[in-house]
């Protein structure tokens, strides 16, 4: 099992492994996405939080669909 699939199984990803999920290299403009997701501010992510954060940049989306996950 690759360490993205056991991130995904503990339901939390540090930021070498978001970007390794993504595939993508580990830039700045990934770090500050990653930044964005980190609500708590611990160094991981959450599903909960990639799910929001998600949200919020999608161009479609709105306040309340955010407040709905």
């Amino acid at each position: 099992m690759s360490s993205v699939d056991e991130s995904i199984n503990r339901s939390r990803l540090s930021l070498p492994e978001f970007a390794a999920l993504l595939g993508v290299p580990l830039t700045e403009q990934v770090t500050e996405v990653f930044s964005f997701f980190d609500v708590v501010g611990d160094g991981y992510i959450d599903f909960t939080a990639f799910v929001v954060g998600l949200t919020f940049i999608s161009k479609n989306a709105s306040l309340e669909d955010a407040a709905k996950l």
